[in-house]
């Protein structure tokens, strides 16, 4: 007892810049790249130079450079493949050396491959024997990733492949037999993971993004396709402090200015 009471020091609250941790989920096809490139360059107010990109999609991302979304031409962001083996601590490696580059954005796309992929923690627990005392190194490596992620001064966006979900029912099918219900799409990672994140976002096949967690209230409860003025109201938030309309205020006071000029 005692032992860290000279650390604890209070002092009166200020504001200060904040870093946006973002996950962004979906099935494959659904934009999860493109989106985090569009939220990244407007995070950076519209620098290319300052989004990085890992890459363990086999170069995947660098399909996008000089094409055209809504409007918006992918430009010359900063890129770095990484193949297996997806060690937890490659991961951490990537974001010190973004960092240290100068990087004001990371994209990790994907953050599955970290769980479930090659050398990941999934197959890093089976060499090890898969029972309980297995899980303690991969799970501790784990866990350093995500506060090193929350910890480091540097917006991080992670992309994560979503799958189906079932769970066995126990004589909830024909005849008493046993059933399978679908309890919707799941990201590869670990459970609650996404939690873990300021804000969190699943896309669908339509490229619709509807926000799962939002620690903002710029986007809660909203559904929409993800563009660069979402990543833009985010940098107006975090980076510059300044009070920012949610979405929701904005479509009411469009709402409320369009029915002004209807009574007209």
């Amino acid at each position: 007892m005692g032992k860290y009471r000279n650390q604890i020091q209070f002092e009166d609250a200020e504001r200060e810049q904040l870093y946006a941790k973002i996950a962004i989920m979906g099935a494959s096809g659904s934009g999860k790249t493109v989106s985090a490139l569009k939220l990244a360059y407007g995070l950076t107010g519209g620098d290319w130079s300052k989004v990085y990109m890992g890459d363990t999609e086999n170069k995947r991302s660098l399909a996008y450079r000089g094409t055209t979304h809504t409007g918006l031409e992918i430009g010359r962001f900063k890129h770095v493949p990484l193949a297996a083996p997806y060690d937890t601590e490659k991961f951490m490696d990537l974001i010190d050396v973004a960092y240290e580059n100068g990087a004001e954005v990371l994209i990790i796309d994907s953050m599955s491959h970290q769980w479930e992929g090659l050398g990941g923690v999934l197959d890093e627990n089976e060499e090890q024997g898969s029972d309980f005392w297995a899980w303690k190194g991969p799970k501790k490596k784990h866990h350093a990733l995500k506060d090193h992620i929350q910890q480091v001064p540097m917006h991080i966006i992670t992309t994560m492949r979503t799958k189906q979900e079932y769970a066995v029912i126990p004589g909830g099918g024909k005849n008493g037999k046993n059933g399978i219900q679908k309890l919707g799409m799941k990201p590869v990672q670990e459970n609650a993971f996404d939690y873990e994140f300021l804000l969190a976002f699943h896309i669908d096949e339509d490229n619709i993004a509807d926000v799962k967690k939002d620690n903002t209230g710029l986007f809660r409860g909203e559904e929409f396709k993800i563009e660069v003025d979402h990543g833009a109201k985010l940098r107006t938030w975090l980076v510059e402090g300044k009070e920012v309309k949610s979405i929701s205020q904005e479509k009411q006071e469009e709402e409320d200015a369009r029915q002004v000029l209807i009574e007209k």
